[in-house]
């Protein structure tokens, strides 16, 4: 069984070798390695040239700056393998990472969806993906039904915790979205999940290692387009989930999501890179409050939210939000010292 690993890498001459070594150190040799260079400016080319040059499995493609959606895509072009498998350049592979998944799939002939869990690493603080399931057996099972109570599990979202049937991924023609910095993976996940059997096959053993930087991650950042991403990610994942015919139990989970999400581009408006005016912040942040799609998930999600912030919802008040986050920075200051 030979896998075909995805490596999009853009200047990362300072994590990349740690990744590549990852690779080497892997109980199952039968793999390539397709790095494509998203354009860096560093000595990011001259290290994977060190690992092409000893050893034919690694292969180096360098493309104009064009987004890591363009890059992925353009390994997925090159890729031989039988499964396709990802990683970033910052991160690494448990050593046995490719070797559990033949066990799996090979245990498994029945399933095209195989998962893993994985490790975060904050700075020296490793924490596992949560376990939905408290089981001891080494795998465990779910389907597209319960894609919601996954997704509420941080499992679905990734390329990397998970391996791909390359026929599957070719003869359908599934590629990631490159008009979004923002959930590509998801929705490449969506859409390879409605071309397979219904079955999810989850390795409950972290083997992925993914490096969250201090500062958060992508999503965390300013976007000027949040909102259009937001509504391009939540109307792909209605289609699916409708298609799907999933549980109203699971529906209110995607509004769950759907609500974070208003709530993240709520506070997106004010970051300091905006270039908005004050008064039209303002403005647009009272437009989303005031919108259908928020008040629908506002009705129907099951999220904790304090009294207070549900009333300022309701009322379309930005004004007492503000007071609100305000107050509660004060308090975990004030709670922080004590």
């Amino acid at each position: 069984m030979k896998f075909s690993v995805i490596l999009p890498a853009f200047n990362a001459e300072n994590t990349i070798r740690k990744t590549l070594l990852s690779l080497i150190g892997q109980t199952h040799q039968n793999f390539e390695v397709i790095i494509i260079d998203d354009g860096s400016t560093d000595n990011t080319r001259l290290i994977c040239e060190e690992f092409t040059s000893s050893d034919n499995r690694f292969v180096y493609i360098f493309q104009p700056n064009s987004g890591v959606s363009k890059a992925r895509n353009n390994g997925i072009e090159h890729a031989n393998g039988d499964y396709l498998a990802f990683i970033d350049s910052d991160d690494a592979y448990h050593p046995d990472y490719l070797s559990e998944f033949v066990r799996l799939i090979d245990g498994n002939p029945e399933c095209d969806n195989f998962w893993c869990e994985y490790n975060t690493i904050i700075s020296t603080e490793t924490t596992q993906s949560y376990l939905n399931e408290h089981t001891d057996n080494t795998v465990r099972y779910s389907n597209r039904k319960q894609i919601m109570t996954l997704h509420s599990n941080v499992l679905d979202a990734a390329l990397w915790n998970k391996v791909f049937k390359i026929d599957i991924v070719k003869n359908n023609r599934i590629k990631m979205p490159e008009h979004i910095s923002l959930g590509e993976d998801l929705i490449f996940n969506f859409r390879f999940l409605d071309h397979t059997r219904d079955k999810i096959a989850i390795i409950n053993k972290p083997l992925y290692n993914y490096t969250k930087s201090v500062d958060g991650s992508l999503d965390s950042k300013y976007h000027d387009n949040l909102k259009e991403i937001y509504d391009y990610i939540d109307s792909e994942l209605l289609f699916y989930l409708k298609k799907w015919d999933i549980s109203d139990e699971q529906m209110v989970l995607f509004y769950n999501s759907v609500l974070f999400a208003q709530e993240r581009i709520l506070n997106n408006t004010f970051r300091p890179q905006s270039k908005l005016s004050y008064f039209q912040k303002i403005k647009y942040n009272k437009s989303i409050l005031k919108s259908c799609k928020f008040k629908e998930a506002l009705l129907k999600s099951n999220c904790d939210i304090h009294p207070a912030y549900k009333f300022a919802y309701r009322i379309a008040s930005w004004h007492l939000i503000k007071f609100l986050n305000y107050f509660s920075r004060i308090k975990k200051i004030f709670k922080d010292k004590l």
